[in-house]
Parts: structure tokens; C-alpha cells; sequence
């Protein structure tokens, strides 16, 4: 969980997002945001994950400015 949080936060950063703006595109509050990013959010549901990484650039299976960035591939995605 720690790992993924890492990720997350990277990418979040990457793409020039606050937990605060990356709330307003997800639509998941700031407060699962950061504890996600901490690895404290073990029991956070796949839909709430899956608001989260959109905005980032890490939901979907199609290359995206922060994936390029990160020299991650679509298939080595999660998700």
C-alpha cells in the first residue's frame, strides 16, 4: 500500500496537482488522497482508487503526459 501511495503522490506531483485539486477533479476527498498517499488507506474501495488515478494519468490503458514522464507503459499500469 505504501508503494502505490508513493506512486500516486508522484504522479499527482508530476501532473502540477494539490491534494487539494486533485479532490476537486476526482471528487474524492483530500483527506483519503492523503492517506492513501501515506499507505494509511488499506480498506479504500477500487471506485475511489480508480477516481483518484484518472486525473493523474494512471487510470486507463492509453499513454498519458504523466505516464511519459514517469517512462511507465500502458501495460504496467494497475489498472
Amino acid at each position: 500500500m505504501r508503494a502505490l501511495g508513493a506512486d500516486v503522490r508522484r504522479a499527482r506531483w508530476q501532473s502540477g496537482l494539490s491534494q487539494a485539486g486533485l479532490e476537486v477533479l476526482s471528487g474524492v476527498d483530500q483527506t483519503t488522497i492523503s492517506r492513501l498517499e501515506n499507505g494509511l488507506a488499506p480498506g479504500l474501495r477500487l471506485i475511489r482508487l480508480v477516481k483518484i488515478l484518472g486525473p493523474i494519468g494512471l487510470g486507463s490503458l492509453t499513454p498519458s503526459p504523466v505516464s511519459e514522464r514517469l517512462k511507465v507503459t500502458p501495460w504496467d499500469r494497475v489498472l
